[in-house]
């Protein structure tokens, strides 16, 4: 809280005329309450004839300025002083007014004005005087002056004035009095009875009844006064340090209590049920590297892990569920965990983490705390244990500062608070500091059937008819997938409830648009609203016509707002300020308490709410802003959008992949409700585009993985066109079927089943979808693991029962299985036959929760694995660990440390997420043994040569640190770590792993020396891709400067061109702008070879720099180039929508194919579907030169 600031206090100077015809002057003190008005004693300003003042006299910074008295009232002797004109000054903080607690006891006070005992001369005999500021501390008694309800302060006594008839005390009128950071009171009199070493204050606690309601609101208009006794925060007699740590989370919790009941969708419908009344248990879905996790009621994790991460896609519930978890917090009695919630946004500030802490609370909790809390509360050493609930890590907008949220979180893991971060999904790099922390990682899963049946019910009053109409009627208006999310459920049934005869809208657009509608325009009392407005842009000064505009502006404003939410961190009340100064055909600046009047348009609005603890704006929900900024993007887009080459059009590229992803989607599915537009065309030509993913989408951006024609990159363009129609987009019906067999077909990827299939159960047409899953679980030609994806969708989307049958009929199969696993962490893959099809589907199946465990324990103790099937023994490791099984497990791996099997990485994970620990230490021992003193060369043990030998032991104690590290066994990691980079192992053998896991145990020496470069000028032991892990960790940790030096020493030696790329990509992702420019230069370098030059061009086709991408792509296309980079080159360009130079590069490279073979056929048949797309095909000598080398035998295929 502010408190008191002397640079706001007020030397009030008062001229007021005599009987004679004369001016006399008297003086006083006030306080600047908010930008443009000063609170101070009604007598001071009585009968004035004009009223000056003053701030800082005679200082740097000095102002002054005439006023006009705005608000009096002599009865208990307060008056508001507007200020006629002012300097550019920024705004004040919020004053927050304070009621006594009455106690036996003192409580101590403060205040600031110009008494007459501080009369000064400027210079011995110079005959003139200035009055000094006197900041006085005193100690208020509660009990006293009860009958006059005023407040009796005892404070130093001054000198008796020369004068008798004169008080020392004159002009300290209207002095505002503090107690704890509140205004508690305006000193009005000093009785010479009582002494000099006492004042009499008006009470602020006594306001309320003294003063009409008229007068009450005059004040709140002019000062912020609140509007009821109960907005006054508590200000006590305190008590001894115990008693007031105690009292202080007492009270913190009370407010939490009362905070978490609000109903967080009130703003929907004034009528909505209590959050108690509602609630449905949420459930989450683990991010693990163990067998396919399933939903588990969000509220247990809490008692399973000491920190949790929890993601979820926009009103899915995050933060209701963080305020659910502080209110059962706050209800249990005795409890020695504290929950609070902490919004992300707070802890950006630079400020030790105690002191953020307790600000945040005391912002957000403010209007309910009704007394300050102590700065060192969130210090560690008091009672009880802190559980700090983080929400919206992802509307931090600026991605280094949330960095440095991510790296607070990281860094007091260890401490004494226990942390649950929610936020919408980032980039896995970007959350993995806080999974390495030891943060348990959960996603938020959408209600299934039942929950949104009895969500329904309890919303409608318990009545079950009444939810099942509102049901069909979802089913109805298609949006059964769309209603599963808290939010979008909410906004469904509120608009049911007000109309339930009316039919709903379609689509997220059509749900948000009706729900503004209904906010601005819709709702009762809105001519009340509308009437209000007007009558306080009167009393602040402004014309009716100021009122009209600013009340027909508001959706304009708020849309205004909506953009600058999801570009920068500013204040919404100072954005909506200036962007009303601009917009205005008359000055604003001038009227008084504006700031109070745009506060109430804007929370009168129903889209933005004011938290009284700060004094601040913000959106009732986030997701608001963004369809508001969707829907005026998608109206400025230009008639024929998205034009010839869509891919060309950045709103399409964001649709597709990307951060901006969810925007893009949204923002395309309001533009497909325009008149005019044509989202059939829009639809068909990601289809289109979707025919040739084999051609180039596989094969797009970095690290991809490509096994048995699969790929580790989706078809962003089938999963667009999914996405379009699950948002209500309207395409004919034989479309709709094409959109729905192209996900059926991406669905048979292991990467992408799960995505896909979930997208197949969210398309409009739900019979469709749901008879498209069946058939899919059904077809014994599709692999097991793909049938099993479609299992668990039916399973999570369409209930448990409608997948039984068919998981029974999969974890019977005893058929020998190809299948691909792929992490969802860490994206290591594995792909080859299992030996039993049940062995994969019991692995994916378990994805099904507790009622397949009993079916999968089947499968883990009737199978038989053969000695080869190691990717067998793997899934089936992972069930065991899933399933609690440590004896299973250990029978499977059989390892012993004289064994004859070497465990490899993905066993030493095993051992440790199970808890083996003794086994895995014993291994890792041995595995060390093995480096330190090798096997005779006929040991079974050995793997071909040595280095491959070598490598497969250090990838398995890298494995083994990083798992210790993840189970919270940080000094196992460390010493695993130490060893390995103490280990008689060849430099290239060694990875970043040792570094990063002692960095994030606290050790970071051994990073930092490897980061620098050598004293003799050499380079830094670790090759590029690894220094910039190496680096990205450290740097999550907070040792920026260590890491920026180390960066400049390496950026001031010469560098290898390809380690130069690795160095620029660390300083994007470290939001340093030379890392992009870095990029584009490297790729347009004359000395840069082609293939390091497309390592650096990928990073920049998706951002900013995307033209320039592409004209990099064209320059190397126009260079030598071998067929198969040159293919690399033209599949680039053809996704980037440059398709005539791509078309350009394919007949070239097929021309030199013709003369001189030297492609494999399956890249001449690419380069021959190029041409085709381009209408090429005809062209005789690239037809020719591909017939006579698809004449030749194919064994090159592979």
């Amino acid at each position: 809280m502010p408190g008191l600031d002397p640079d706001r206090v007020a030397e009030v100077i008062v001229a007021y005329e005599t009987g004679d015809g004369g001016r006399k002057g008297k003086r006083g003190s006030g306080y600047l309450i908010t930008d443009r008005t000063v609170l101070t004693a009604a007598h001071v300003v009585a009968d004035a004839a004009t009223i000056q003042l003053r701030f800082r006299a005679d200082q740097e910074g000095a102002w002054s300025a005439d006023g006009v008295v705005v608000f009096k009232a002599p009865h208990i002797d307060i008056a508001v002083v507007s200020l006629m004109d002012t300097p550019d000054l920024p705004p004040v903080p919020t004053v927050t007014f304070g009621r006594l607690v009455d106690a036996d006891g003192e409580l101590p006070c403060s205040m600031m004005g110009f008494p007459r005992f501080k009369l000064r001369e400027d210079a011995p005999g110079s005959g003139s005087r200035f009055r000094d500021a006197h900041h006085q501390q005193g100690t208020i008694s509660p009990w006293s002056n009860t009958r006059q309800k005023s407040l009796s302060i005892r404070v130093d006594a001054p000198a008796p004035d020369p004068d008798p008839e004169v008080s020392p005390w004159e002009a300290m009128s209207g002095a505002a009095v503090w107690s704890e950071g509140h205004l508690i009171g305006v000193v009005i009199e000093h009785h010479a009875s009582e002494g000099l070493g006492r004042l009499t204050a008006s009470r602020v606690d006594h306001w309320h009844e003294a003063l009409s309601k008229a007068e009450s609101a005059q004040l709140a208009l002019f000062t912020g006064f609140p509007a009821r006794r109960e907005g006054l925060r508590e200000v006590r007699v305190p008590a001894g340090r115990a008693g007031q740590r105690e009292e202080a989370v007492r009270a913190l919790l009370s407010a939490e209590r009362t905070d978490s009941d609000v109903q967080p969708y009130r703003f929907l419908d004034a009528d909505a049920p209590a959050l108690e009344r509602v609630y449905v248990h949420q459930r989450v879905v683990e991010h693990t590297e163990a067998a396919a996790p399933e939903p588990v009621p969000a509220e247990e994790i809490l008692d399973r892990h000491r920190h949790v991460l929890i993601e979820g896609e926009a009103g899915a519930g995050k933060s209701t569920f963080t305020q659910r978890v502080a209110r059962r917090g706050a209800e249990t009695p005795g409890a020695r965990e504290h929950a609070v919630r902490i919004p992300a946004v707070d802890l950006t500030h630079g400020a030790p983490l105690p002191v953020l802490l307790r600000d945040s609370v005391q912002r957000r909790l403010g209007g309910h705390l009704g007394t300050e809390l102590p700065r060192d509360l969130f210090e560690s050493g008091g009672d009880g244990d802190w559980l700090l609930l983080v929400d919206g890590l992802d509307e931090i907008v600026d991605t280094a500062a949330r960095r440095r949220v991510i790296s607070i979180v990281a860094a007091n893991a260890s401490g004494p608070y226990r942390w649950v971060v929610t936020t919408r999904f980032l980039p896995p790099h970007e959350l993995a500091p806080l999974r390495d922390a030891g943060l348990a990682s959960y996603a938020l899963a959408p209600f299934d059937d039942s929950q949104l049946r009895e969500l329904a019910r309890r919303w409608l009053d318990g009545d079950s008819e009444r939810a099942e109409a509102f049901l069909r009627e979802v089913e109805r208006s298609g949006l059964r997938q769309l209603v599963r999310t808290p939010l979008v459920a909410a906004i469904t049934l509120s608009i049911f409830r007000r109309a339930p005869g009316a039919g709903l809208p379609t689509g997220r657009p059509g749900l948000y648009q009706e729900c503004v509608r209904y906010l601005l325009s819709g709702r009762p009392g809105e001519e009340e609203r509308r009437a209000g407005l007007l009558r306080a842009v009167a009393q602040a000064g402004g014309s009716r016509r100021l009122a009209e505009w600013l009340y027909g502006a508001r959706i304009k404003l708020l849309t205004a707002l909506a953009h600058n939410t999801l570009t920068a961190d500013t204040p919404l009340l100072e954005e909506a300020l200036r962007w009303i100064a601009q917009q205005a055909d008359e000055a604003t600046d001038f009227l008084h308490g504006w700031r109070e009047v745009v506060t109430g348009l804007l929370s009168g609005a129903g889209l933005l709410l004011y938290e009284r603890g700060s004094g601040e704006l913000h959106w009732a929900h986030r997701s608001f802003a963004e369809y508001l900024a969707a829907h005026d993007t998608a109206s400025r887009l230009p008639a024929g959008w998205p034009g010839a080459e869509p891919l060309r059009d950045e709103l399409v590229r964001d649709a597709l992949r990307g951060e901006r992803q969810d925007f893009g989607v949204l923002a395309i599915a309001c533009w497909a409700g325009r008149a005019g537009a044509d989202a059939e065309r829009l639809v068909g030509w990601l289809l289109w585009s979707s025919d040739d993913y084999d051609l180039f989408g596989k094969h797009r951006g970095p690290s991809i993985i490509v096994l048995d024609g699969d790929s580790s990159v989706p078809d962003d363009h089938a999963a667009l066109a999914g996405r379009l129609l699950a948002e209500g987009v309207r395409v004919p019906d034989a479309l709709t079927t094409s959109v729905l067999n192209r996900l059926l077909e991406r669905a048979g990827s292991p990467w992408h089943a799960q995505e896909f299939c979930a997208l197949i159960a969210a398309q409009p047409m739900r019979d469709a979808a749901y008879q498209a899953l069946v058939t899919m679980a059904d077809n014994d030609r599709l692999s097991i693991t793909t049938r099993s994806g479609a299992v668990v969708a039916l399973g999570r989307i369409f209930g448990f029962e409608a997948a039984l049958a068919k998981a029974e009929g999969l974890l019977a199969s005893r058929q020998i299985e190809h299948t691909t696993y792929a992490s969802p962490n860490s994206g290591r893959v594995r792909s080859g036959p299992v030996s039993e099809g049940r062995i994969a589907a019991a692995y994916y199946l378990l994805a099904l929760g507790s009622r397949i465990h009993g079916l999968v324990r089947r499968v883990l103790t009737d199978v038989s694995l053969p000695a080869d099937d190691d990717l067998g023994r793997f899934l089936l490791g992972n069930c065991a660990v899933a399933l609690g099984d440590t004896v299973s497990l250990l029978r499977l791996l059989d390892l012993s440390p004289d064994g004859d099997r070497l465990p490899d990485a993905d066993d030493m994970r095993l051992l440790i997420q199970a808890g083996a620990y003794d086994t895995a230490d014993s291994m890792t021992n041995a595995l060390f043994t093995m480096v330190e003193d090798p096997p005779p060369t006929d040991s079974p043990l050995w793997r071909g040569e040595r280095e491959y030998w070598l490598e497969d032991i250090v990838q398995a104690l890298c494995a083994a640190a990083e798992a210790y590290l993840s189970a919270g066994r940080d000094e196992a990691a460390a010493a695993v770590a130490r060893r390995l980079l103490g280990a008689p192992l060849p430099s290239d053998e060694l990875n970043s792993t040792p570094y990063t896991v002692l960095v994030r145990t606290g050790v970071p020496e051994p990073a930092l020396a490897a980061l620098a470069p050598g004293k003799d000028g050499t380079s830094s032991p670790l090759w590029g891709p690894y220094w910039a892990e190496v680096a990205r960790t450290l740097h999550g940790e907070g040792y920026v400067d260590e890491v920026r030096n180390a960066t400049e020493a390496r950026l001031a030696r010469p560098i290898p061109l390809a380690e130069a790329v690795e160095i620029a990509k660390y300083l994007v992702w470290a939001g340093d702008p030379r890392g992009l420019e870095a990029l584009l230069t490297i790729a347009n370098h004359p000395d840069t070879d082609v293939s390091t030059a497309l390592r650096a061009v990928q990073d920049l086709l998706d951002g900013e720099f995307h033209a320039a991408a592409v004209d990099t792509l064209i320059a190397l296309s126009q260079r030598p180039v071998s067929g198969d980079t040159g293919l690399d080159i033209a599949r680039l360009l053809a996704g980037a929508g440059a398709e005539d130079e791509a078309g350009r590069l394919a007949l070239t490279l097929l021309l030199e194919a013709a003369a001189s073979p030297h492609l494999p056929t399956r890249d001449l048949a690419d380069l021959a579907r190029m041409l085709e797309r381009r209408g090429l095909y005809e062209v005789t000598e690239a037809v020719d030169g591909l017939r006579s080398l698809l004449d030749q035998p194919a064994e090159d295929e592979g």
